[in-house]
């Protein structure tokens, strides 16, 4: 199910107020994305946690005891049980995912970095990775992070997606423009 705008305006407030305070506090940013992560998961393997804590039949004040209890002793940062704690209070339980996904982004953009979705024919070598990754970094002026991952149907070449831009140098796509070249010259 897809998230409304309002949730995805919603956690991106709580995101970039995360942020705001991580970086005050100079603490390790990716630390309270992992962290972030974790309890991410831990919600999704237990639905009925999150039912509780999403709950306008507990109160407030039980729902915020209820995660100083989950996150007590555990090596979760003060930074991200003051969140939880947040959003417990405020009923925002069940946009964390989203809370997650607009750190995350907000994050990378601090950082300058850039996300690209690599699909190739075949799996590359770590030393074609590298290379890959270091024409795109040379291309986009930023870090790049990879998610690789391979289709048998391209034959041959790569697609590449930076954000909203597409880089295909596959030979499918060569071929369907020097097919169109060839019918465009007759």
């Amino acid at each position: 199910m897809r998230a409304s705008a309002e949730a995805r305006v919603i956690a991106k407030r709580y995101a970039k107020a995360l942020l705001q305070v991580v970086i005050e506090k100079k603490e390790d940013p990716e630390r309270i994305d992992s962290e972030l992560g974790e309890v991410v998961k831990l919600f999704e393997s237990h639905p009925a946690l999150g039912q509780i804590l999403a709950s306008p039949a507990v109160v407030s004040s039980r729902r915020v005891a209820i995660v100083d209890k989950l996150f007590s002793g555990s090596k979760v940062s003060q930074t991200t049980a003051n969140l939880l704690r947040v959003m417990a209070a405020k009923k925002r339980m069940p946009l964390l995912g989203l809370v997650r996904e607009a750190y995350r982004r907000q994050l990378d953009e601090h950082l300058k970095v850039e996300t690209a979705k690599v699909v190739t024919a075949h799996a590359l070598t770590k030393a074609e990775e590298k290379a890959l990754m270091g024409k795109l970094e040379e291309l986009t002026g930023k870090t790049v992070r990879a998610e690789f991952r391979t289709d048998s149907t391209l034959v041959a070449g790569l697609i590449v997606r930076i954000g909203n831009r597409i880089y295909d140098a596959s030979v499918t796509a060569q071929l369907t423009r020097f097919k169109e070249r060839l019918l465009s010259a007759s």
